[in-house]
């Protein structure tokens, strides 16, 4: 039988440091669809040459999943776009994808453009992570997002409910009466069975106090300014360790402001990681102080592993956290009730630990697994039907 085959664009495989959970979802798709159906392909618009990358491009290559890494940025927009589009454009053409599922913005208008104007012309589908897109030209996103993509995508697929409603909700989209597809991001189902593993923190964390973290790229989106000046508050009435797991551009920014705050001393910098399933047991609380989400992806793992949780009232998070029953929810940017919200979980380690209980029978269902197979069968749709 001849298999289907699916190109996954992404930003690039540097999950972890460079990019973050958009791109893993399009890595995890390849890695768990179905592969007697499916020959899949990771396709990255930019190569990092970093630690990270190179243990993900090992790792794809042990499990034989094709990966090509298009252009190294400059810095230099347009040369740089025009070095990915021309290596992309003799990727389509080498590997012939029947289907190009897209995970970020640049990547969408990649994948239309192939889907419009290359000879192979493949399906397209468009992944949307989160509804926070085209932020730094918003004129661009408008032209694409309201017109351009309901008018040429095979399909657009949300991560959320609010995803899926921000699409829906497009007046040409609405016209034309395409409706997005929901498809929940999700964790290795192998985490529900996992044994809890001995790591190495930071050497100078306190035996005594109870230890707090932090995943993801350190950008202004996750929030972590607001959660030193929450830590600042907590400080005065629980002695506690905060674990700030990712690396990212504001590295040096935060690492100054934990010193202007006087908290060098429970503050520690991991770095990007690549045991964080491992160290997350570890954690007595795991924070998501996020301006906004998609379906974070880390979220679903410290629950799915029982670790109490305490997020923002954002997309994504509060699809995750029913407040007082699976975690706590507090307002983005209110440090205050940030901070209360961190307190009561760390005074109240029963209560803690029965909302992780029931966040952990909660998540049971948004497994990869259960994703892959459900992207598989909107591939298999779109190439056996004629869409209206």
């Amino acid at each position: 039988m001849t298999r289907i085959r699916v190109m996954q664009l992404v930003t690039g495989v540097a999950v972890g440091a460079e990019v973050g959970g958009a791109e893993l979802f399009g890595i995890q798709l390849a890695r768990y669809l179905d592969k007697t159906a499916f020959e899949p392909m990771v396709c990255g618009l930019w190569s990092y040459d970093s630690p990270r990358e190179k243990e993900w491009l090992e790792r794809l290559a042990q499990e034989g999943i094709r990966v090509r890494l298009l252009a190294a940025p400059t810095g230099r927009l347009l040369p740089d776009v025009r070095q990915a589009l021309d290596q992309f454009w003799r990727e389509v053409g080498d590997f012939k994808p029947q289907v190009i599922n897209s995970h970020a913005e640049r990547c969408d208008v990649f994948n239309l453009l192939a889907h419009g104007l290359h000879p192979v012309r493949p399906r397209a589908v468009r992944t949307m992570h989160t509804d926070q897109q085209w932020q730094k030209r918003p004129w661009a996103g408008s032209m694409f997002l309201q017109i351009l993509f309901p008018l040429t995508f095979d399909k657009e697929m949300g991560i959320s409910d609010t995803t899926c409603r921000a699409l829906d909700a497009r007046p040409l989209a609405r016209f034309l009466r395409k409706r997005s597809v929901l498809r929940y991001n999700g964790f290795d189902s192998e985490l529900l069975n996992r044994s809890q593993r001995a790591v190495v923190f930071a050497p100078n964390l306190t035996a005594n106090r109870p230890r707090m973290g932090v995943v993801g790229r350190l950008t202004s989106q996750k929030g972590h300014n607001d959660l030193l000046n929450a830590l600042l508050l907590v400080r005065r009435t629980q002695p506690v360790d905060l674990l700030i797991i990712g690396s990212g551009p504001l590295e040096g920014e935060l690492r100054q402001t934990t010193i202007n705050l006087g908290l060098e001393d429970c503050v520690h910098f991991l770095g990007s990681r690549n045991d964080v399933i491992d160290l997350l047991p570890h954690l007595d609380l795991m924070v998501l102080p996020s301006w906004w989400e998609g379906f974070p992806t880390v979220l679903l793992e410290a629950m799915a592993l029982g670790v109490p949780v305490v997020a923002t009232d954002v997309s994504g998070s509060r699809e995750l956290v029913n407040t007082g029953e699976t975690g706590l929810l507090v307002p983005p940017h209110d440090i205050p009730r940030l901070a209360s919200a961190i307190l009561d979980q760390l005074s109240n380690p029963a209560g803690a630990r029965r909302m992780a209980q029931n966040a952990r029978r909660r998540v049971e269902r948004f497994t990869i697994q259960f994703a892959a197979a459900e992207c598989g069968d909107l591939y298999r749709t779109l190439l056996s039907t004629q869409l209206r």
